[in-house]
């Protein structure tokens, strides 16, 4: 946005003027900046889910995710924790040892 700037000085006044923008062009601006703002929220929500289809096993206690579930088993070890499952088909078996 422009405005109207001027000073005064022993010499008389000087400045410069520029037009001020219209209440309808500051409007027309308004869904640009709310679309951007909206975009802007979604971004870290589409970078989750692109993550969970490439690790869809995660340990919930480290928050590590794995590519497939014996790995997940193998990072818990001989302790007890809990693996999230992203949604989907996985024909994959697992075995802890203790």
């Amino acid at each position: 946005m422009t405005y109207a700037i001027a000073s005064a000085s022993p010499m008389g006044s000087t400045g410069t003027f520029v037009s001020k923008p219209s209440l309808l062009s500051r409007m027309a601006q308004r869904p640009r900046i709310v679309a951007a703002m909206i975009a802007a929220a979604l971004l870290p929500g589409s970078a989750a889910l692109a993550q969970a289809s490439s690790d869809p096993f995660t340990v919930v206690e480290t928050g590590r995710s794995y590519g497939s579930i014996q790995e997940a088993v193998n990072a818990i070890g001989a302790k007890r924790g809990t693996i999230r499952i992203a949604p989907g088909v996985y024909r994959q078996c697992a075995v802890q040892e203790r």
